[in-house]
């Protein structure tokens, strides 16, 4: 690869504006080191998340699913599974989900009401 083209990812990455730099996930720390950070979803975000991904058959998703899975929480905002639990847990005492956590199930179910709908529409309550 070219370096003006790296040079272009590089700073489109950086860029405070957009992508990446806007949420903090890249930081140049020196002239040529970088740093690179998780990002803390607000938990309605990361719920609404995880309503898009949930198919209409499915009762439970997997916490494993949530953090490693393609296309969820983890992978995409760079979260560990402590930091996603304390989100989930943060859903769980607002009543949004149910986690069933123990030696073999760890999955989580949506409350009865929980729709993207719904959940758009308290991200704009709250916002």
């Amino acid at each position: 690869m070219s370096e003006e083209i790296l040079a272009f990812f590089l700073s489109s990455l950086l860029d405070s504006e957009t992508g990446f730099g806007k949420m903090g996930i890249v930081e140049k720390v020196g002239d040529d080191e970088y740093q690179v950070h998780s990002y803390y979803l607000e938990p309605l975000v990361a719920l609404y998340i995880i309503c898009d991904m949930w198919e209409s058959h499915q009762t439970a998703m997997k916490i494993e699913d949530i953090v490693s899975g393609d296309y969820n929480l983890g992978r995409m905002f760079l979260m560990d599974e402590e930091t996603i639990l304390e989100i989930l847990e943060e859903l769980r005492a607002k009543r949004y989900i149910s986690i069933e956590k123990n030696n073999t199930l760890n999955q989580i179910k949506l409350a009865d009401n929980i729709t993207k709908e719904f959940v758009l529409e308290e991200i704009i309550k709250n916002a």
